[in-house]
């Protein structure tokens, strides 16, 4: 049986595997993810500027290595929409009067409060696919059974990359 740590890392990043992947897929998902947790985790505060969000991301960005992509067009094909994506949600969540806490253990945003009879769960992910969401949204489920007694009665997905909602909710 895996232990919470285990889990809250899954949930923190999906794609990330030890034993690596053929042709780096697996790789690149796995640092781009790490880089869009830095800046989600970075930029959840609302006394972040726009400016040092686009900053956060031009840091982010540059840390990653071209050689981690299938070429230098994928590199840009992965991190414009991506940078696109992200500023759009900041701006949004900026707006936003409802603020969300985040759980810095696997990057989660929790909605609504634990001690009420639902609270919704947001993650921000890169190049979701229905698989990877189905396995994430167990994960999660576990994983709040655990630290919170009880399984969300939403989860959110966010695909970045591909500007597309997954959802998943608790029928009773």
């Amino acid at each position: 049986m895996r232990s919470h740590a285990t889990y809250g890392k899954l949930i923190k990043n999906p794609f990330m595997n030890s034993e690596g992947s053929i042709h780096n897929q697996i790789s690149w998902h796995n640092k781009v993810q790490s880089s869009v947790n830095r800046i989600v985790f970075h930029c959840s505060s609302t006394s972040v500027t726009t400016f040092e969000f686009l900053k956060k991301v031009s840091v982010e960005w540059e840390d990653l290595k071209k050689s981690t992509f299938y070429s230098e067009r994928h590199f840009y094909l992965v991190l414009v929409p991506l940078t696109d994506h992200l500023l759009k949600w900041f701006l949004v969540n900026k707006m936003s009067a409802e603020l969300k806490k985040i759980d810095s253990e696997t990057m989660l945003f929790i909605e609504g409060s634990q001690e009420t009879s639902s609270f919704a769960i947001q993650k921000m992910m890169v190049g979701v696919t229905e698989p990877v969401f189905e396995e994430f949204c167990i994960f999660v489920s576990i994983y709040c059974k655990y630290k919170f007694g009880r399984k969300p009665t939403v989860i959110e997905v966010y695909d970045l990359l591909h500007e597309k909602k997954f959802i998943w909710r608790e029928w009773r």
